[in-house]
Formats: structure tokens, C-alpha cells, sequence
């Protein structure tokens, strides 16, 4: 037959067909091989057709649907795949949303090592796309099209969440940051599988052709760095504890972990730094995990010296109301062993409930023993600077990160070296640096002036024409 042979020419071997009359084909008996394309098998169970070959030592059935002809085309494109040692179209193992989301997270737990919180973070906004997936009944990742994508995008837009994740919050829409964030891990969710070969070789992810690079943020927060006024106006409502402490970030560039987490032995007052580093013996990793030394002002050394005390181990700065903390120590090694027996009695108190020691649970346990070094937490930060912006009647400003954005803005006004700049804000290129730097009123003003100054006959002529 003419169609025979074009399927042939396309595999490259003929199509050898059950000896069965044309109008007998559709065959009752379950499993029944109808006919083999070079290396592939056409099976029929019921009133469905399979593809079953061997493909890189592994024997693959796929199902093809309830036609014949179609079956013979997969066949032929399946076939031809195998002889040019292509992946075949068929060559990969569905998988079910949530079994995979499951994988995906395991693969950041203990292969890619991503901290606690990321994951945290991937499992939220996975958990949007499985949970939207099992709603529209789509029981397979191979089976997610364009107009699954689309209308997961809209599914977002419409969604409401409460902003902090507790149940009693007030919901409201989600930002158009979260939503960008929630299809980017979707986008990656997906990428994922398709290397794992939980999808078609030839599947084109629906994220990708979406440009979410080019969604625009419209309801984003503006970022303005404090003016002298606020600032001032700040200090002045300052108690002597949060004067100390906000010096310390205000004048380095500190996020606000990193100002919880300072250790008396990370303070250098002979060589006038900080050192800003993560201890692993205390289950803490600065956001980037690199090391920096930050230089200390005369501000900051005051502040410092302040909060220390006499004291010669744990954390820089105590919460207000921790006058003695629980655990203590003379040495930063006797402090860690301390630390350390604290955490063992903490996993056997777990394994004797039946709850495994995992690193969720080890995070959960080293936020509770750095509470018992008096130590602060980043939360507390935040809260902190709140109320102070209150009460000096700046209640719009709610946001420590105020502080890192005014500090990269001063060092620019001031010439500092971009590099400089930088390596003090512990970023890792300087195009972040950039977004934490803005142009102060007073620069633009002198750059105007310094212009115009460049054209002062046309300026002369101008003034002439307007007077």
C-alpha cells in the first residue's frame, strides 16, 4: 500500500502487519500485537493502542490512543528515533504533581544543600501550582499545556492569601512580586522534570514563552532611602538599646540577620572591624555565605563597647529584657560546647516523641538555644524599628532594609569605590549593589549645576531672552 511505504521510507524498515483481514483489526484479545514497525510494537488493550519497544536497555510502553493510523504514525516516528539514537518521543516516565514536587524539594534538601528558608519558600509557591493542578485534574506533569499555564497565571491574579501565612491574618491579593515568583518556580519546577526525563524529550515548557522578565511590578513598595530629617528624627526616639543597635546597621550596611547573629569574637577594636560570617556551630549562614570584614565608624565602636560590656562570649546584642541568659560562657569554644550539648538534648527530646531529626527541626532547635545565649532575632529587629519609627512619628517606615539602602547611598555621594561598595554590602556582583544605591536631591542638583556650567554662553543668551 502507498501508505505503507511512506511510513517506511520515514523509519527506514517496513511495517509488518497481522495477517488478519483489514475490517478484523479491532482484536478483543487483550495484549494483542497488531502489527511492528522496525523496532517498535503496536499492542492493542481494548480498545486502546500502545507502543512498546527498548529504548537505552529499558522496555517502554506508552499508550497512543484509539487509532490505529495514529498509532502507525507514532510508530514510524519512534522507530526512526531509535535508529538515529535520538530520545524517543515516547522515552521518558510520568510522574504525578505532588510525587515529583516531593522529589524536587528532596533534590534542594540533600543534593543542591539550598538553606531552610529557600526551601521553605520553593514549597510555598509550589504548593500554589500542585494544589491549582489537582483542582483542574491534571494527574500527570506531561499532561500540563499552554492553557494550564495561562490559566494558572490567572488563577494567581485572583487568588488571595493572607501575607504572613497565619490563618487569622486578613487575606488580601497576592503582590505582583509573589505572583511573578510563583510561575518563575513553576517555570523551574518544570525544567527540573524534564531533565529527570519525567517529560516528552521534544515538550516545550508553557512558563517559557510567558517573558516573565517583562511582567511589570506595579504595586511594589518605593524604596527611598532616610532623609537627614527622618533620620535625626529617628535617633532623637531611640531608647539607649535600640540606639546601639541601629548605629551598628545604620553606619555598615548590615542586614538585619547578620546584626542578630554578631558574635563578641567577631568585634575587632584593635583593627577596627566586623567580621560578618556564618557559624556552623550554631546552625547560621549569612544570605550569600561568603566572609566580610566591615570597617567599624567611631559611632559604631561606641555602640559596641556599650553592648559588650564586660562580657567576653555570645552575642553582641542581648534582647532588652535578657539581663542573664541561660546558657553562658567565659570562652567562645566552652560557649559552643554548651550550645552543642543543648542541641543533643533537644534531638533526643524529639526521637523520644517520634519526630525525626531533620534539618527543619535542627533550624527549629537553634533558634530556641540561640534564645537561651540572650541572643536577638531578626524579627525582633524589625519589630524593633517599627515601634521606634512611630513613635517618632514615621509610621510609614517599616523596613530595616531603610538603613542598607541609605548607607549604599551615602558611600556613592561620597565617591566611594563601586567595588568598595560592594564587598562592604556583602553582595556578589555590582549590579545588585546597584539596586540597593540611589541618587540623593542634593547630587542631581550639584551634577545640574555643574552642567549648565559647561554652557555658559548659551546660558548668558538665554538670560538675555528672558529678561
Amino acid at each position: 500500500m502507498a501508505r505503507s511505504g511512506s511510513l517506511s521510507a520515514l523509519s527506514g524498515s517496513p511495517i509488518s502487519r497481522a495477517s488478519a483481514p483489514t475490517a478484523q483489526r479491532k482484536l478483543t484479545k487483550i495484549h494483542q500485537v497488531v502489527e511492528r514497525c522496525g523496532k517498535v510494537a503496536i499492542v492493542q488493550r481494548g480498545e486502546k493502542f500502545w507502543l512498546s519497544y527498548i529504548e537505552d536497555g529499558q522496555t517502554i510502553r506508552r499508550p497512543v490512543g484509539c487509532s490505529l493510523d495514529d498509532a502507525q504514525s507514532a510508530a514510524a516516528q519512534v522507530n526512526a528515533q531509535l535508529h538515529q539514537h535520538a530520545p524517543t518521543l515516547l522515552g521518558f516516565k510520568p510522574i504525578a504533581p505532588r510525587e515529583f514536587l516531593q522529589q524536587w524539594l528532596d533534590y534542594h534538601e540533600f543534593v543542591a544543600h539550598s538553606s531552610v528558608a529557600t526551601i521553605d519558600r520553593y514549597r510555598a509557591a509550589a504548593g500554589h501550582f500542585i494544589d491549582y493542578l489537582a483542582g483542574r485534574a491534571v494527574k500527570s506533569l506531561d499532561r500540563i499545556t499552554v492553557d494550564v499555564a495561562r490559566g494558572y497565571a490567572k488563577h494567581l491574579r485572583t487568588k488571595q492569601i493572607a501575607p504572613n501565612g497565619h490563618p487569622h491574618t486578613k487575606r488580601r491579593l497576592m503582590k505582583d512580586k509573589t505572583v511573578i515568583f510563583c510561575m518563575e518556580v513553576a517555570r523551574t519546577l518544570l525544567n527540573r522534570a524534564a531533565k529527570d526525563r519525567h517529560l516528552p524529550p521534544y515538550w516545550q515548557n508553557p512558563f517559557a514563552d510567558m517573558r516573565l522578565d517583562h511582567i511589570r511590578v506595579m504595586d511594589a513598595k518605593p524604596v527611598i532611602p532616610l532623609s537627614a530629617e527622618e533620620e535625626s528624627a529617628f535617633w532623637h526616639a531611640c531608647c539607649p538599646w535600640a540606639a546601639r543597635l541601629f548605629a551598628v546597621i545604620a553606619y555598615s550596611g548590615m542586614r538585619p540577620g547578620e546584626a542578630a547573629s554578631l558574635m563578641i569574637d567577631d568585634v575587632d577594636f584593635n583593627a577596627g572591624t566586623l567580621l560578618i560570617r556564618g557559624k556552623t556551630e550554631f546552625l547560621i549562614a549569612t544570605k550569600t555565605r561568603n566572609v566580610r570584614a566591615v570597617p567599624m565608624t567611631p559611632e559604631m565602636r561606641t555602640a559596641l563597647m556599650q553592648a559588650i560590656g564586660t562580657r567576653t562570649a555570645g552575642p553582641v546584642f542581648l534582647t532588652p529584657s535578657q539581663t542573664a541568659p541561660e546558657i553562658t560562657g567565659q570562652h567562645p569554644d566552652e560557649l559552643a560546647k554548651r550550645f552543642a550539648a543543648f542541641m543533643n538534648r533537644e534531638q533526643q527530646r524529639l526521637a523520644s516523641s517520634g519526630i525525626a531529626w531533620s534539618r527543619a527541626q535542627q533550624h527549629r532547635a537553634a533558634k530556641r538555644g540561640w534564645k537561651r545565649l540572650g541572643g536577638l532575632r531578626a524579627q525582633g529587629i524589625r519589630r524593633a524599628y517599627i515601634r521606634t519609627m512611630r513613635k517618632a512619628g514615621l509610621s510609614g517606615r517599616t523596613c530595616v532594609k531603610d538603613f542598607r539602602h541609605s548607607w549604599a547611598t551615602t558611600l556613592q555621594a561620597a565617591g566611594a569605590d563601586p567595588f568598595a561598595r560592594r564587598d562592604m554590602l556583602g553582595h556578589t556582583g555590582l549590579e545588585q549593589t546597584g539596586q540597593y544605591t540611589h541618587t540623593s536631591v542634593t547630587t542631581l542638583k550639584n551634577e545640574a549645576e555643574r552642567a549648565r556650567a559647561t554652557r555658559s554662553v548659551a546660558v548668558a543668551e538665554l538670560q538675555a531672552a528672558l529678561a
